[in-house]
């Protein structure tokens, strides 16, 4: 048994706009991503799985990201730059 629980890191993408936001990078449809539901995709061209836990297009949208930690601080940064058009 190897612990890999480092492997990724998780990000929480939450808000009235989250959807909107993430689909600016994302190489998938989000409206194609049902509740309680995740995809693997890229994001900002960094390999992530995705996570939709709140209801689909709704004020309170909760998106979760995994991603690599050797990219996480690329993401986070991508996600720092795009947000402030979303809010």
């Amino acid at each position: 048994v190897t612990d890999v629980s480092s492997a990724r890191t998780m990000l929480r993408i939450s808000g009235r706009n989250a959807r909107h936001m993430l689909a600016h990078g994302l190489a998938i449809d989000l409206h194609r991503l049902p509740e309680s539901t995740c995809a693997q995709t890229l994001l900002a061209q960094c390999a992530v799985t995705v996570f939709s836990d709140g209801p689909e297009w709704t004020d309170d949208d909760l998106l979760k990201v995994l991603v690599r930690s050797s990219f996480a601080a690329h993401l986070a940064q991508w996600l720092l730059l795009t947000a402030p058009e979303y809010v």
